[in-house]
């Protein structure tokens, strides 16, 4: 217990814990019995009236307590609801103790990283030199009357720093378990004598009471093995997070996370305040996408023969996959132009529970592929051939002052972007891009309009 004014402070921001196994029961001494309403109320080792919370323990018959915004709450909890406060330092030598139960053994050898949040009282001037932690397999009850002063317990962690402030401040290290341990007591386990002291202030108490919150007990965690498509990245990231720790990644990364696009192991080791330090591998696949290759638009000859569409597929699309065609139904990606019907001929290639389907689209057109001699011509309007890859040279009506407009379009009559070189009466249009079939110019001049169709062949 003690006997200090209320004062209220702001919480310090939490610190994210991704992946977090947590061996303590209650850390956030949430699981109460039944509401304190007045000090000293905890959960006493022999007076069953006053037992409040379902996984602490008093240590001693020394009178902690159990804070709660349900009633008795003179600070803040740091998170949820419940916190506690005990005396790390009195004149008279005067101890309060605490023990957190484990929700499970601890393993032999095992290295498990320790964290819990402590805070100063407003109404302490006293700050001590560090905050000390007892693992043991069963709580260590001493019902000595009266309260005994220091417990003859042996600190388990490194020294760490009590806070000198009055807000929530985080305090971590590392311990090697010896198995079975499944209670962690928290206290001062020196004498006044062994005991450094820092005066904070001028006004209060001088006994040094300092309140508890979140307090975890977990293995290094980076989760299951990531599996990754194409691309993507794998963003791992550790359970423990902590600025007063060494964070190394077999990637390089000195942060609480790495990521990485390459198959393979990726380590972390955390070392830092305590006897051992932590680590964790995963194993990172990253799987190739399902790939149906680029579709695009082209026009078929009718009598130009049975094709596959497999090969009109841009890029490099993975074979196995399913074709339906424009009326939904599936085939097995052979086309006789005679007898297709226009419209949307779709390729899917199937992903799997991580990886997606790929889908790729062909707009095809099936049209009659007219000869050179059956193109008609308009006027003085022709076409003189194609040279090469693509470039297709015309004949047009045109003077010398003027040159004409002009319009290309595909089978289907939507229009064409082809570069395209004009002059008075002739002009020339790249058609290389574009996929073989029948087009159609359209040239205004000052003759009037005039169109002309012509086959165009990717070659």
């Amino acid at each position: 217990m003690r006997h200090f004014p209320c004062v209220a402070l702001a919480l310090m921001g939490t610190v994210p814990i991704v992946n977090a196994q947590n061996l303590v029961a209650d850390g956030g001494l949430e699981d109460t019995l039944k509401c304190p309403q007045f000090i000293g109320a905890f959960h006493h080792p022999t007076n069953t009236n006053n037992q409040y919370i379902a996984q602490w323990r008093a240590t001693t018959l020394a009178s902690p307590d159990l804070h709660h915004t349900c009633g008795y709450n003179d600070f803040q909890p740091r998170t949820g609801d419940g916190y506690a406060g005990i005396i790390f330092y009195d004149p008279t030598g005067y101890r309060e103790y605490i023990t957190a139960l484990l929700a499970q053994p601890m393993e032999p050898g095992q290295c498990y990283y320790v964290e819990f949040w402590v805070a100063l009282s407003t109404g302490s001037i006293m700050a001590i030199d560090e905050v000390q932690v007892h693992f043991s397999n069963g709580v260590p009850l001493d019902l000595t009357f009266p309260p005994p002063g220091p417990l003859p317990l042996t600190p388990h962690l490194q020294p760490m720093s009590a806070p000198t402030s009055n807000n929530y401040q985080q305090v971590c290290g590392f311990y090697t378990a010896s198995g079975g341990e499944n209670a962690m007591t928290f206290g001062n386990f020196q004498d006044n004598a062994g005991t450094t002291l820092t005066q904070v202030g001028s006004v209060g108490g001088v006994q040094a009471y300092y309140y508890i919150d979140d307090v975890r007990v977990s293995p290094l965690e980076l989760g299951p093995d990531p599996v990754v498509c194409g691309d993507d990245t794998a963003m791992l990231v550790s359970n423990i997070q902590c600025p007063q720790l060494t964070y190394t990644w077999s990637t390089g990364d000195t942060g609480y996370g790495t990521q990485t696009t390459v198959n393979g192991p990726v380590s972390l080791t955390v070392s830092g305040n305590g006897t051992c330090a932590a680590s964790d591998s995963v194993l990172v696949t990253v799987r190739p996408d399902a790939d149906a290759g680029i579709g695009g638009s082209d026009t078929l000859c009718t009598n130009g023969g049975g094709t596959d569409l497999f090969t009109l597929l841009g890029g490099t699309p993975a074979p196995g996959g399913t074709w339906t065609d424009p009326g939904q139904q599936v085939f097995n990606g052979l086309v006789d132009p005679a007898t297709a019907i226009n419209g949307s001929y779709t390729y899917v290639v199937l992903g799997d529970a991580v990886c997606p389907n790929d889908t790729a689209t062909l707009d095809l057109f099936f049209e009659p592929c007219l000869g050179i001699g059956e193109h008609p011509t308009n006027g003085t309007m022709a076409w003189l051939g194609q040279d090469g890859p693509g470039i297709h040279h015309f004949r047009v009506s045109g003077t010398a002052s003027s040159a004409p407009s002009t319009i290309i379009m595909d089978a289907a009559g939507r229009t064409v972007t082809a570069p395209t070189r004009v002059a008075p009466t002739e002009l020339w249009v790249d058609l290389t891009a574009r996929p073989s079939g029948m087009y159609v110019l359209r040239v205004h001049g000052p003759a009037g309009a005039a169109a002309i169709r012509f086959l165009h062949e990717r070659r």
